[in-house]
Formats: structure tokens, sequence, C-alpha cells
């Protein structure tokens, strides 16, 4: 294979590193937001151009459970702008109507 294929392969490894880095700080005891961050689950939306959807489940401060959504066009795309968001304190929380049945 060719030094750019290599390139880009390290690249996205390393871009993968890190986003499995962030998500560890987000999950750990570390981790200081105003969600405490339960789980997370990736859906494959269908249609013309494929897209996946990033579910962030949590607790607010007040132990009300919430819900947040992000999507890509890749599956590292969806998953780096979501815990960049999540970071970032960027992510739209809703109360999770499922969850509080």
């Amino acid at each position: 294979m060719g030094k750019r294929y290599e390139r880009a392969s390290d690249d996205h490894f390393e871009r993968l590193g890190f986003l499995i880095t962030g998500f560890e700080h987000l999950f750990s005891d570390n981790w200081r937001g105003e969600i405490e961050l339960e789980g997370l689950s990736v859906r494959i939306k269908g249609g013309d151009v494929p897209a996946f959807l990033v579910v962030l489940r949590g607790y607010s401060g007040d132990g009300t459970p919430v819900v947040a959504f992000h999507d890509g066009l890749s599956f590292s795309e969806a998953m780096a702008g979501a815990a960049e968001r999540m970071a970032n304190g960027l992510l739209k929380w809703r109360t999770d109507e499922y969850r509080t049945k």
C-alpha cells in the first residue's frame, strides 16, 4: 500500500484513539459536567444517504432521566461530534419521556 494510504490510516487510528479517550473521560468519575452520562447507543439511519445517530442517556443534577442526540454521515464523525458537544456542554438534553413512564 502507498504512503498516502498509510498516512490516512494513521490519522484515522489517531482520531479513533482520541475519541475513545474522550468517551472514557465522559463516563469516568472525573467527569464534572452537568449530566451524569449513563450510556449511549448508535443507530444507522437508512435512506439515500445513510447516517449514524448517537443516542446519549444520562441523569440531570436532580436525578431526572435525560436524552440527547447527535448525528453524522460516518460513524467516527457522529461519535466524535457527540463527544465534543458533550464535553463543551453544547448538547441539547431533553427529559427522557421513555424512561420516566
